[in-house]
């Protein structure tokens, strides 16, 4: 009786061991699903990372690219939301979540992508892609670069996305990128809409995006599923200047897709802060004197935009790195100084310096006239 108690005890020690560990590893519970990320929109940061570099199939996420492309043409202005596409016959044939378009139905761009960002409606998607590029092989062409460029493995030879695979994290890359195009943004926040057909039939629109309805601030981005994949989304939420994007493949249903993201979400928010060290063109250092130049002196502002993803009540650091004199020529385009942040030794950001203006190297000329300027006003 002794040993079996003592082989219980046991046993209960090695559990209790395994979930402080596992706890503390993953702070909110991940069991049931494939890969999960958690990344903070701005500056990319990770504040939650579960096998979130494994390739896996990702249902109908594997869409997103292409409907990333397409948006990209409609914010640059070379297709407009009242160009009107034709469907084809290949578009009308597209499975999966679908906005009911039939073979030489007339749409107008506005429609297909009400349909395309509620619903990731493939048909829709990928009528959308034809009227952008001009067919389904040159947008597979633009998708396959859109992806180089953002760092991302893929090889689009059909732009239904059949038969890619995607990490969680290049997922909540795709999705960080589909929340900054103003087009997307449109329809992202919608759970329920419908879109008039030509010929006057209505197809309704429900999101299956559960966290629209549940999680104050969710804005997008897209869900996904197949018998291999299981249940997938991408889930991005703001609130205030913070926005997190969520990454979640394989869950085993979509009540648990939804309770999970939302679980991983709310500990981010609960948890870090996403601070703002500085604003593309904010000053941050006010006079530098110039030699040489045709101004005398210059402020220093930040070259981009630069967040800080940090633990809650935490401080952070700064060391600046601030020449005490510059010399012309200075081009606003060029760093001549920076001041990186940290925190606990490690560093968290970095903002790059540079001259609020060109300043051009001073002649002759410059010298006298600004000699005799400071002699009138002495």
């Amino acid at each position: 009786m002794l040993k079996k108690l003592g082989a219980l005890f046991t046993f209960t020690a090695i559990l209790l061991s395994f979930g402080a560990a596992y706890a503390e590893e993953y702070p909110v519970d991940v069991s049931g699903i494939k890969a999960a990320v958690v990344i903070e929109q701005s500056c990319g940061k990770t504040v939650l990372n579960y096998n979130a570099d494994e390739e896996l199939d990702t249902g109908g996420l594997s869409r997103l690219p292409v409907l990333l492309a397409v948006c990209n043409k409609i914010d640059s202005g070379s297709l407009e939301l009242t160009d009107t596409v034709t469907i084809s016959a290949a578009a009308s044939r597209v499975s999966g979540p679908t906005a009911f378009l039939e073979a030489s139905e007339q749409a107008e761009v506005s429609m297909l992508l009400k349909a395309a960002v509620m619903i990731c409606a493939g048909d829709a998607i990928y009528a959308l892609a034809e009227g952008a590029y001009g067919s389904a092989e040159a947008c597979a062409m633009a998708v396959n670069d859109l992806m180089a460029d953002m760092g991302i493995d893929g090889n689009y030879t059909d732009i239904t996305g059949s038969g890619i695979r995607f990490t969680a994290g290049e997922m909540a890359k795709i999705g960080a990128a589909l929340t900054r195009s103003n087009a997307f943004r449109l329809y992202s926040g919608l759970f329920y809409d419908t879109i008039q057909h030509a010929d006057g039939r209505l197809t309704e629109l429900a999101s299956s995006n559960k966290l629209l309805k549940s999680c104050v601030g969710t804005n997008g981005v897209g869900t996904g599923s197949s018998a291999e994949a299981g249940y997938c989304g991408v889930f991005s939420v703001k609130r205030g200047n913070t926005c997190y994007i969520c990454a979640l493949l394989g869950a085993r249903n979509s009540s648990e897709r939804a309770e999970k993201a939302g679980s991983m979400i709310e500990y981010a928010f609960a948890a870090y802060d996403a601070k703002s060290l500085a604003s593309a063109g904010e000053i941050m250092e006010e006079c530098i004197p110039v030699r040489r130049g045709t101004k005398s002196s210059i402020a220093l502002v930040a070259k981009e935009d630069a967040v800080a993803l940090m633990p809650k009540n935490s401080e952070i650091e700064e060391r600046r790195e601030i020449p005490e004199m510059l010399e012309a020529p200075l081009s606003k385009n060029n760093a001549v100084g920076k001041i990186t942040y940290s925190l606990n030794g490690e560093t968290v950001g970095v903002v790059e310096l540079v001259p609020a203006e060109d300043i051009q190297r001073a002649g002759t000329g410059d010298f006298v006239k600004r000699t005799l300027m400071e002699w009138l006003h002495c």
